[in-house]
């Protein structure tokens, strides 16, 4: 076959990124320990905080609705509610009070995200420094991996909060303006306007999918090469539009085999569980043995798993940096 009607060489293939991947996550530990900060997010998780602040006496306390409904004798003999003394002390405390620690939890509030965005940011700086000082057959260090990813911290961190955060407010103001709309408007009008709504939540799942896409290049741009977060994100979604069903396919194959390498300490848990407790009325010893192997595995496979996470983390973010510099510049421009 003559050489010019070959088809085009492929970018990547999934098995060069594996192989290559896997002999610079396996000789270079320290990439774990950034990989271990990137999917642990470093920073504090919020999605608890509303359990936090609900913690309080009216959930911590039994409920006593059939006290209300007491004549005043019956009132007198059980004595004063127990929920009394503490209304009259909250009662008694002055406005500014409330009024600071308000203002301080809200400080804290953003604080802690701040921490938290900066966090991640160079976590996930540091790993990709880290694999492209592993690619260039140095040795990537924490001091070297994380100077070189707080030069890129303030690209690093928009990218981590703006894009995602603009497409959460506009989308939930033009759509949740139009939901109010439809309240309002005859049975006619109603119908265009769902049907509008639909399709401006596909618009809107379209830019989170290609957001998320171009972040992926648009990270590896800001830390390698020195792109403003701006600039990388849009020239990270020129390369995503290219690479498209090639990016689904190794996101895929990466979600795939995360899945089946955590399976792994996680059925064997579960196997020792089941039977322990299958076993827990015929073979007591059996049983006993089964699950005290199963707590003792349980707390080495949270150990494990953990590891595991550092492990996957920075392995997929070998492939996607290995990916990158094979394309470097290619579809940018």
């Amino acid at each position: 076959m003559d050489e010019h009607n070959l088809p085009p060489k492929p970018d990547w293939t999934i098995s060069e990124l594996y192989n290559k991947s896997w002999k610079i996550v396996k000789n270079n530990p320290v990439l774990w320990i950034f990989g271990l900060a990137v999917a642990a997010g470093v920073g504090l998780n919020f999605s608890n905080v509303d359990r936090i602040f609900d913690s309080d006496t009216k959930n911590s306390l039994p409920a006593t609705p059939s006290f209300q409904n007491f004549t005043n004798g019956q009132s007198d003999a059980l004595g004063i509610s127990a929920t009394a003394p503490w209304t009259n002390f909250l009662s008694q405390i002055p406005t500014w009070i409330w009024v600071t620690l308000g203002i301080e939890l809200v400080a804290f509030v953003i604080f802690a995200l701040a921490i938290s965005i900066v966090s991640s940011a160079w976590a996930n700086g540091s790993l990709i420094s880290g694999i492209d000082a592993a690619l260039e057959g140095k040795k990537p260090t924490i001091r070297e991996s994380s100077e070189k990813s707080f030069k890129s911290i303030k690209s690093l961190a928009w990218l981590t909060v703006v894009p995602g955060l603009v497409l959460t407010l506009v989308a939930s103001l033009v759509l949740g303006t139009l939901a109010a709309f439809t309240a309002f408007v005859p049975s006619a009008v109603k119908v265009i306007l769902i049907i509008v709504i639909i399709l401006l939540g596909l618009v809107t799942y379209y830019f989170a999918i290609y957001i998320t896409l171009s972040r992926i290049w648009a990270l590896r741009m800001v830390v390698l090469d020195g792109k403003g977060g701006k600039e990388a994100l849009f020239a990270g979604y020129r390369v995503a539009k290219k690479k498209t069903w090639s990016m689904i396919g190794l996101g895929l194959v990466n979600t795939i085999a995360s899945i089946m390498v955590a399976l792994v300490p996680i059925a064997i848990l579960g196997l020792l569980f089941f039977g322990g407790f299958a076993f827990a009325k015929s073979v007591t010893v059996l049983s006993t043995i089964l699950i005290t192997l199963a707590i003792t595995f349980g707390i080495l496979a949270v150990i494990v798993l953990m590891l595991l996470g550092g492990i996957i983390t920075s392995f997929k973010a070998s492939t996607w940096t290995i990916a990158y510099k094979r394309i470097r510049n290619k579809y940018a421009s």
